[in-house]
């Protein structure tokens, strides 16, 4: 995976502002442009209330001085001399950031996710998983409180149950190559769960899949996958999870409804998610 654009989508919450200092981070250190991008609302006005109208030109205007302003707030704040453009359309976020990325086809698309319930956060939240169900672009979900320090460790979440396309494999090895990271493959299972034949074919597959690449392989019992997950990352501290949300109908749960944003809350690092 050779990470050269970068698309980060932005509502100027703290939270999103986070994802984007941690983009930011990450293009400095792989080299990437970066697009910033906020969608703004046309006013819906009634006839019945006397208002003053902006014109559309303006509103475009107004959210582009916005973005371009902020910017340089981003510049300032991770003193990196980035390559940042700026975009701005009217429309529904989740659906414009689909054009976008069948347009300017970014490598690599970074939002963040919070768990607080301030009506702001919660939009953030319900935008990150719109975005995940409707683009095939890599996804990176940064929670509130990451910070970029390198990725050194990489762990895969990988429930065994059919095996990863080679699209797939190459994003995941592409991922670990570019930043020189050990991989953690871990599945989440009940106590005395057995291992069927298609999953032990699987595992064959992935260790195939995967020769040459540094790894380790890691199996803890819980009958709870969010909560396995969430022991195992404060136990090995892996930089980044990395999940495949729709090919396998075990890891799925997890980014869908309240589910996911269970899990994207309570994380303590960001979440990769690549498309089967």
């Amino acid at each position: 995976m050779n990470i050269k654009t970068i698309f980060i989508p932005t509502d100027f919450s703290a939270s999103s502002d986070n994802a984007a200092v941690y983009a930011c981070a990450m293009a400095a250190n792989s080299g990437a442009k970066i697009l910033l991008y906020h969608a703004y609302h046309i006013p819906v006005t009634s006839a019945e209330v006397p208002v003053m109208i902006v014109s559309t030109e303006e509103l475009e205007k107004n959210n582009m001085d916005r973005l371009k302003q902020y910017r340089k707030e981003l510049i300032h704040k991770t003193g990196t001399k980035l390559i940042i453009d700026c975009f701005t359309t009217p429309g529904f976020a989740v659906e414009e950031i689909e054009e976008l990325c069948e347009e300017k086809k970014p490598d690599l698309v970074v939002m963040g996710v919070s768990g607080h319930g301030q009506v702001g956060h919660a939009l953030l939240g319900s935008v990150t998983t719109g975005v995940l169900n409707h683009i095939q672009v890599p996804l990176l979900i940064i929670p509130e409180k990451a910070v970029f320090k390198g990725i050194a460790n990489l762990a895969l979440a990988y429930d065994y149950h059919g095996d990863l396309p080679e699209g797939t494999i190459a994003l995941l090895k592409g991922f670990i190559n570019l930043f020189k990271a050990n991989l953690q493959v871990v599945h989440i299972g009940p106590p005395s769960e057995k291992t069927d034949l298609k999953e032990a074919v699987s595992g064959i597959s992935l260790e195939e899949s995967i020769a040459g690449v540094k790894h380790t392989l890691h199996f803890p019992e819980n009958k709870d996958i969010i909560e396995g997950l969430t022991e195992f990352e404060e136990k090995q501290r892996p930089d980044l999870l990395v999940m495949i949300p729709k090919k396998h109908s075990l890891l799925s749960r997890i980014f869908h409804g309240s589910v996911s944003k269970r899990m994207a809350f309570h994380t303590h690092i960001p979440i990769l998610a690549l498309h089967a």
